[in-house]
C-alpha cells in the first residue's frame, strides 16, 4: 500500500477519471492481479487515455494511480483531525468573543461525536425485530398484513 501523501503531486480531473476507468476495468478482469507489472501501453488502454505513459514520468503518479484505496486512505486520514477539531469546539469557551464557537456549533460538534461513537439517536433506535414483544393488537395487525400479501401473491400465481 502506498502512502496517501503525494509530496506536491496533485492529480488533474483527467487523471482522476483515467484512474477510475482503469480500476473499473481491473475489477472486471480477474486475470489482472499484479498491477505493478502491467505495461504502460496496457495501462493507457485500460484507462482510456494515451497520456498515461507521459504521466508516469512523474515518479509520484504511478503509485497514486495504482493505489485503488487512495480515496479511502484520504478519508481515514481526515478522521482524527476532524475528531480533534470537534473536541476543541466543544471545549472552547462560548463567551461571545470573536472566534469563539456559538453554542449551536458546540451542540452540532457534540452530536457528531456521539453519532460517530455509536451513541447518537440513529444507533439507539429499537430494532424492528420479530422477536420483540408485541401487544395482541400489534401481532394481529402484522398477521393481517402478511395474510393480505400472501393473498395477493396467490392471486398473481393462480
Amino acid at each position: 500500500m502506498t502512502s496517501i501523501r503525494n509530496h506536491g503531486f496533485t492529480p488533474t480531473r483527467t487523471q482522476h477519471r483515467a484512474k477510475a476507468r482503469f480500476h473499473v476495468a481491473v475489477a472486471k478482469n480477474p486475470m489482472l492481479t499484479d498491477l505493478e507489472q502491467i505495461s504502460r501501453p496496457k495501462l493507457s488502454r485500460l484507462a482510456g487515455v494515451k497520456d498515461v505513459s507521459l504521466w508516469c514520468k512523474n515518479v509520484e503518479f504511478l503509485p497514486w494511480f495504482l493505489n485503488k484505496d487512495y480515496n479511502r486512505e484520504l478519508l481515514e486520514s481526515g478522521v482524527q483531525p476532524a475528531i480533534e477539531r470537534a473536541i476543541a469546539i466543544i471545549k472552547a469557551p462560548s463567551d461571545g468573543e470573536k472566534g469563539s464557537p456559538k453554542p449551536s456549533d458546540q451542540l452540532k460538534a457534540t452530536q457528531m461525536l456521539l453519532d460517530y461513537a455509536g451513541y447518537g439517536p440513529k444507533h439507539n433506535k429499537p430494532k424492528d425485530d420479530v422477536d420483540a414483544p408485541m401487544t395482541d393488537e400489534e401481532a394481529e395487525k402484522v398477521i393481517n398484513e402478511r395474510m393480505k400479501r400472501i393473498g395477493k401473491l396467490e392471486a398473481v400465481e393462480g
